[in-house]
């Protein structure tokens, strides 16, 4: 593969560049089915590695690794994980409606 020069690339293009990157290393998502996929979740099984059950979690699984910054280039790779980073910061740091419905009446 040969990585995204310039955080310009359509995100669609870098999907499918990452989906072909993936099969080329044993990867083949067609061949799960949905409850494979949905047992990837809650498994307990040792042998099963969890996918990451929130955004800061995904960011740093995407962080770690190099097939990622491999199909990204290092100037979207960086550039994404800076801007997904600041959305779960600025997600922490929305106060919801229901949050000041629940609790504005204690103040």
């Amino acid at each position: 593969m040969s990585g995204a020069t310039e955080t310009t690339t359509h995100p669609r293009a870098l999907w499918e560049e990452a989906l072909a990157a993936a099969k080329l290393r044993g990867v083949d998502f067609t061949t799960l089915s949905g409850e494979e996929l949905k047992a990837l979740y809650t498994s307990e099984d040792a042998d099963i590695e969890l996918l990451p059950q929130n955004l800061g979690e995904a960011i740093d699984a995407f962080e770690a690794d190099p097939l990622a910054r491999a199909v990204f280039g290092d100037a979207m790779f960086d550039s994404f994980v800076s801007f997904k980073r600041q959305e779960w910061t600025e997600y922490h740091t929305h106060v919801s409606d229901w949050e000041l419905q629940r609790y504005l009446k204690f103040f």
